[in-house]
């Protein structure tokens, strides 16, 4: 059985590649989503919700694309 995993891994450039492709993903989203959250806490108007927050984001996007 750990034959035919490690001939797998070969398989896909080594699972250490595949390790690391997911892993700078990962590491590239979450650093995204990090960036995000200062422009969300001082744009959005405090105590609502995340519906709330998603129509008001929404409303400022189309403020912003047409003006």
């Amino acid at each position: 059985m750990k034959n035919a995993v490690e001939n797998d891994c070969e398989f896909v450039f080594g699972c250490g590649f595949v390790f690391v492709v997911v892993a700078v993903f990962v590491a590239v989203a979450v650093f995204v989503a990090v960036a995000q959250i200062p422009r969300w806490i001082r744009g959005k108007p405090a105590g609502m919700n995340i519906l709330e927050i998603e129509k008001w984001y929404l409303i400022k996007k189309q403020q912003k694309d047409r003006g």
